[in-house]
């Protein structure tokens, strides 16, 4: 009766609302699907082959970090999705296709370091 007086739209939850969905579990995985599933989306529009390392860590930090920050604000995220998010950002960092085993001059967690904190100047970072 109050949603035809208001003309508002009636639905079962879960639904979305400001891109969050509301009544879904935030600890399980499948709420998180979406935010990465656009982080790949997001990824397979860059063309790695012609970007330097400083310019992959550039779109890492700026663009792939920011994705989540918004679901982050209001929902704890699990560690597994942290993880996943981790290796998608990992792998466009490192990975070059191949499936072969690469050892790499930095390690990845002083790579996240600030520069004043001590973190690699990755090639071509500024």
């Amino acid at each position: 009766m109050w949603a035809a007086r208001f003309k508002c739209k009636k639905a079962i939850l879960p639904i979305n609302y400001l891109g969050l969905p509301l009544g879904a579990r935030p600890c399980a995985l499948s709420f998180w699907k979406d935010i990465i599933r656009r982080c790949e989306t997001r990824l397979a529009s860059w063309k790695k082959k012609f970007l330097n390392k400083g310019n992959r860590l550039v779109l890492i930090k700026s663009v792939l970090s920011s994705i989540p920050i918004y679901y982050m604000s209001i929902i704890k995220m699990p560690i597994g999705v942290a993880h996943a998010m981790e290796k998608l950002q990992w792998n466009f960092f490192w990975g070059d296709g191949l499936e072969k085993r690469k050892f790499h001059s930095v390690d990845w967690a002083s790579i996240w370091k600030s520069k004043r904190g001590g973190g690699a100047l990755v090639w071509g970072a500024s």
